[in-house]
């Protein structure tokens, strides 16, 4: 096989890759989870400020992400705009003070997991 036959082949077949990989990701649903939103900065790696997820917020719906909750992930069957899902992993009273004003002023839904503690 020539060089230049080997260089085609090449191009074409990085092309496929190109393109296979902007449709794939380009409408791929995403899930961010969330554990805590406060300034309270006691456990950083679970925490996030309220500053920093309003930015975060914000952020999502200048890049075009439409908003939805867990359980109408499987109820639209094409994928037209850029999906998220926004998930907390506990129901503490934060969400209420912090995360509520947020979601509220920008209209953005959340699905919220609770743990019922099992004896």
């Amino acid at each position: 096989m020539s060089l230049l036959k080997f260089g085609i082949y090449f191009a074409i077949l990085l092309l496929i890759v190109i393109i296979y990989y902007y449709f794939a990701t380009r409408y791929r649903a995403r899930v961010v989870l969330y554990h805590s939103v406060s300034d309270d900065l006691d456990s950083k790696k679970t925490n996030i400020s309220v500053s920093k997820f309003e930015q975060q917020i914000e952020y999502l719906i200048n890049e075009n992400y439409e908003f939805f909750k867990m359980q109408d992930m499987f109820k639209t069957s094409k994928m037209k705009a850029k999906k998220i899902f926004i998930t907390f992993d506990d129901s503490l009273e934060v969400l209420y003070t912090n995360v509520f004003p947020i979601i509220k002023k920008y209209n953005v839904p959340i699905t919220i997991y609770t743990c019922k503690k099992i004896y």
